[in-house]
């Protein structure tokens, strides 16, 4: 499975994107990748997908984009949405998502192995980025927030290839 969230959010097994559906199911899906494994509780799922406004029955369609995801990522051995701790949590394959491959480049950029200069492995990172990073969530304020977050690590990414160049 391969989640990407450096442009638009998408899933794909293989070669195959997976239709994840609707935006709010999107931006679920980007709240679960984002929390790295860490459970999300259904409040805070809530804010991402609706701000102040939640339909009178949020936690029932929260249940449904969650019930929706398990369907769609259940296809790949070992990725599923699990119910952990009053929340959900994303299981995935280590280094699944372009944005944790995008900051395990970044990191290993500080000391890189032998043979890799920290120009080489800065411009493998940047070139994981693919457009407008978590596009077709929504614009929430939270949702907003953390895409701004990533664009700010995207740019200090920049500055360290300029100075490594």
């Amino acid at each position: 499975m391969d989640f990407r969230l450096l442009g638009p959010v998408s899933a794909f097994s293989g070669q195959a994107e997976i239709p994840l559906g609707p935006p709010k199911r999107r931006a679920l899906l980007a709240l679960l990748v984002l929390a790295d494994g860490a459970s999300v509780g259904a409040e805070r799922i809530t804010e991402a997908l609706w701000d102040d406004r939640p339909p009178t029955h949020a936690r029932t369609v929260v249940y449904g984009h969650v019930s929706a995801l398990r369907g769609l990522l259940r296809t790949e051995r070992d990725t599923d949405v699990v119910t952990r701790d009053s929340g959900y949590a994303l299981r995935a394959a280590p280094g699944s998502a372009d944005l944790w491959r995008f900051r395990e480049l970044v990191r290993r950029s500080a000391a890189p192995p032998p043979g890799k200069q920290p120009a080489e492995l800065l411009r493998e990172a940047l070139g994981l980025w693919r457009g407008p990073v978590l596009g077709g969530v929504g614009d929430t304020p939270l949702m907003t927030a953390a895409a701004d977050r990533l664009v700010e690590e995207q740019l200090a990414a920049l500055e360290q290839f300029a100075a490594a160049l």
